[in-house]
């Protein structure tokens, strides 16, 4: 059973109303003041309305959601039951063995011509890879797009920054379907020739104890 923890989003982004200037009146009129103070009553009413719909609205972040752990018609920890049904019948296939803090246990690597996968425990997929760009993440995320352009499909910012020579691995996000600490997800770029770097690889692991 997969480990579930609760969603939390944190809303740094508050809107300030700015003071009214208002205009001195000799006379003392309280037209100009009840006017103002109208105003300012209607601008802070809206204002966590507003801050909400701007805090939505900022897509940017420092992880993926777990919604883009799956390649193609195949998700992490789906069962080889869900593969088969997806996928068919392999080009080839490989059976090894992996250890954790659980003990050894038996892997399964299934390979498609545009897919790597292996099966775990649970005879669930641990492990999703594709060097092909006829795969792609839920998002549009395949091989052959630019930085930018993964940065834009899965609403990173500051990639280049975070680039560990020519491998990306943004955190997953909290969720209910995996646990943030064990899976992963890597994006491998490659330049060749001094040309523009581009997105060569992408695996997905999700390994438990």
């Amino acid at each position: 059973m997969p480990w579930r923890a609760q969603d939390f989003v944190h809303c740094q982004l508050r809107w300030r109303a700015g003071r009214p200037q208002l205009k001195r009146d000799p006379l003392g009129s309280s037209t100009l003041m009840q006017r103002a103070l109208h105003a300012s009553i209607t601008v802070l009413a809206l204002a966590p309305a507003t801050g909400v719909r701007l805090a939505s609205q900022g897509r940017d972040t420092t992880c993926v959601r777990q919604s883009e752990l799956a390649l193609g018609r195949v998700r992490l920890a789906a069962s080889l039951t869900e593969v088969q049904e997806a996928l068919g019948r392999p080009v080839r296939q490989h059976r090894s063995s992996s250890e954790d803090d659980g003990g050894q246990y038996e892997v399964l690597q299934l390979t498609y011509r545009s897919i790597e996968v292996d099966i775990g425990r649970g005879q669930r997929v641990e492990r999703l890879a594709t060097t092909s760009p006829t795969v792609a993440l839920p998002s549009g995320v395949r091989v052959g797009l630019t930085l930018g352009a993964v940065a834009e499909r899965l609403h990173l910012s500051n990639t280049a920054q975070r680039l560990r020579g020519d491998t990306l691995t943004p955190s997953v996000c909290w969720g209910d379907d995996y646990n943030p600490d064990l899976a992963v997800i890597r994006l491998v770029f490659a330049a060749p020739s001094g040309a523009e770097r581009r997105l060569a690889r992408i695996e997905l692991t999700n390994y438990g104890p």
